[in-house]
């Protein structure tokens, strides 16, 4: 359990370190429990476009054979602010394309996994007083080894 853990967290760090090196919203990259940006009523776009890197949760494969390895995912939430559904879009869209290819391409993360085996990504709108939010939820699966 204790090098789940470990596995876990050396997971997230360099999840949040191949999107520092490879998104365009480096500097509001921030961890589970740190999100910054205010709940309902009280968005501030300045503090906007941001991700969130969250823990999924972790799935055992293989290991009753002898296989040790382990699915472990990872949420990355990317919000962002605009007055029309086509800026929201686009800014989407654009985080989208820059996050699979920072976690597709990073040299760190894939010496600590075996393969990026899934993105998915679902989109939601709200509205938060005159500021609408868009955000995209990226779940992503990755392949470990290591859990004999």
């Amino acid at each position: 359990m204790a090098a789940t853990i470990a596995t876990r967290a050396a997971l997230r760090a360099a999840v949040v370190d191949a999107l520092l090196d490879g998104v365009s919203v480096s500097g509001r990259i921030l961890v589970a429990r740190s999100w910054p940006v205010p709940g309902p009523g009280q968005a501030v776009p300045q503090a906007l476009p941001a991700l969130l890197v969250q823990d999924g949760p972790r799935i055992l494969s293989g290991a009753a054979q002898g296989f040790g390895r382990m699915r472990c995912q990872m949420r990355v939430l990317a919000r962002v602010a605009g007055r029309d559904d086509a800026t929201r879009e686009a800014a989407l869209d654009a985080l989208d394309t820059e996050i699979r290819a920072a976690l597709r391409s990073n040299a760190a993360l894939a010496a600590l996994v075996l393969v990026v085996e899934e993105i998915a990504t679902d989109r939601e709108t709200s509205v938060e007083g005159q500021l609408t939010l868009a955000e995209d939820q990226h779940m992503v699966t990755f392949l470990m080894a290591g859990f004999d």
